[in-house]
Formats: C-alpha cells, sequence, structure tokens
C-alpha cells in the first residue's frame, strides 16, 4: 500500500473513496484495463503533449505517475507492468544519468524533431 493511502486510512479516509472524488473515476479493482483503454493512454503519454510536454525525456517512474493519474484503478502490479510495456513499445532510452544511476527516456516524434537543425545544420556546412 502506498504511503498516501497508509495516511488516507489513519484519517479515516477510504482510498478508493478519495481517488473517485478527486478524480470523478470509478475505481473497480477487479476490472482488467482494455486493451483499448491502454492503447488510448499509450498514444496520450507518447504525444508531444504527453510525457514530453514540459520536458524532453523522462524516468520511468514518470511513466508510473502518468499512467496512475490516467487509470485509477489498476494494481500497482499493472501500472508496473504497463511503464515496462509503454517503454517498450512507445519510447526511446537516451541516457542514463550515472549520478542519479537513472534512465531517461524521449518519444520517437520528438528525437526526430531534435536531430532535424543538426542534420539541417551539417547538410549546409557540407554545401
Amino acid at each position: 500500500m502506498g504511503r498516501w493511502r497508509t495516511e488516507a486510512a489513519e484519517r479515516g479516509v477510504d482510498p478508493d473513496t478519495l481517488v473517485r472524488q478527486v478524480t470523478g473515476r470509478t475505481v473497480d479493482r477487479d476490472h482488467e484495463v482494455s486493451d483499448r483503454t491502454v492503447a488510448e493512454v499509450f498514444d496520450r503519454l507518447a504525444s508531444p503533449a504527453g510525457l514530453t510536454a514540459t520536458a524532453s525525456t523522462f524516468a520511468r517512474q514518470d511513466v508510473l505517475v502518468a499512467l496512475g493519474g490516467q487509470l485509477a484503478g489498476a494494481s500497482r502490479a499493472d501500472l508496473e507492468d504497463l511503464a515496462d510495456r509503454f517503454l517498450a513499445e512507445q519510447a526511446v532510452a537516451v541516457v542514463a544519468d550515472r549520478a542519479l544511476e537513472e534512465r531517461r527516456w524521449s518519444i520517437p516524434e520528438l528525437l526526430g524533431v531534435e536531430q532535424q537543425p543538426a542534420t539541417t545544420t551539417t547538410k549546409s556546412r557540407c554545401a
């Protein structure tokens, strides 16, 4: 159980009720997330308005947080599996922050945009 769930329970607040009140979503722990829903969430996270909306790279933890925000009823194990799947299918590893021992990721579309000016500059120098 996450720290926030423990703290909510200690204060007499049902964590699932709190999630429903804050997000407006229905939590159904016995209901698996559909492939269609997962595909839609993955598409949103991999879009320019998704994980790279404010930074060009993201960490696995960012994916977990974003998935948790989109799939309020998913278990931690499901979120872990979906994060691994998202990183394998939708993301490109770009750097490992050695100071933090953290791998950073980006989306292919953003990497393509970032590489265009470098390619254009290189071509104009060679001409």
